[in-house]
């Protein structure tokens, strides 16, 4: 029988206006200045076609030499509440080949912003444990990000 899937949910108020946190998935010159799991980890893109269809596929250069490759494709975007994509690992990452769906919930209140990052269909309990270490990662550099551009 198979496993049951997992679901990922994770959440961060940022002190910016939406507009600006939208933006920083939406540029891909920004996108590139915070995204990955740690500043210890260079991140290099291959493709970032940020319209619904559109494609991705980046890389992430371990510590330890190693390289990991996601891709995927917008599936919507509603600007600037909301962006859905496919999320696959190629080879030889333990995930690779399996396609879940990341959906990024944007609301601002008094010119802040609530996100809420929901990863889906993810296969176990560890990819779920392993994901959030990513995904944390990534959203508490975005944090810091933007107070330094939205300050300037």
């Amino acid at each position: 029988m198979a496993e049951a899937q997992h679901t990922l949910v994770v959440e961060r108020h940022l002190e910016a206006p939406i507009a600006k946190v939208f933006d920083a998935f939406a540029d891909v010159a920004k996108f590139a200045q915070w995204f990955g799991p740690s500043p210890r980890v260079p991140l290099e893109i291959f493709d970032y076609e940020f319209e619904p269809g559109g494609r991705y596929r980046i890389c992430f250069h371990g510590e330890s030499g190693s390289k990991d490759i996601v891709g995927g494709t917008y599936v919507s975007i509603t600007a600037p509440t909301q962006i859905v994509f496919t999320w696959q690992w190629e080879a030889p990452h333990t995930y690779e080949g399996l396609q879940t769906l990341v959906t990024v919930d944007l609301t601002e209140k008094d010119g802040t912003t609530h996100l809420v990052l929901t990863h889906e269909k993810l296969p176990s309990t560890e990819a779920k444990a392993n994901h959030d270490m990513g995904w944390s990662g990534a959203l508490d550099q975005l944090g810091p990000w933007l107070a330094r551009t939205h300050a300037a």
